[in-house]
């Protein structure tokens, strides 16, 4: 018989590996780790003459909306580095080396 008491300690092994496979499966696949942007890495970024300046507008009390008009946190700005920066790389180290 296929399920004896003798050869059955093994089922309970087969399941939870089984469900550790699946979690580390699912959990790579919606990890996304290759379609993240590397901010400080991809983009080009210059700094000169950097001066510190802060001009007092005005002060503002017993607001009611939690989101700031006018707030310039969702746009960045900088010039992109190509993608393919790496092998750019290595064809001048290598046009170096001829």
């Amino acid at each position: 018989m296929v399920f004896d008491d003798e050869d059955s300690s093994w089922w309970p092994w087969l399941f939870l590996l089984s469900g550790i496979i699946f979690y580390f499966v699912k959990y790579n696949k919606y990890r996304n780790t290759g379609a993240r942007h590397k901010h400080e890495s991809e983009t080009k970024a210059e700094m000169k003459n950097v001066r510190k300046v802060d001009n007092f507008v005005k002060k503002k009390t017993r607001l009611t909306n939690s989101v700031m008009e006018g707030a310039n946190n969702t746009k960045v700005s900088g010039v992109q580095i190509k993608k393919g920066i790496v092998n750019d790389m290595v064809n001048q180290i290598q046009k170096l080396d001829k």
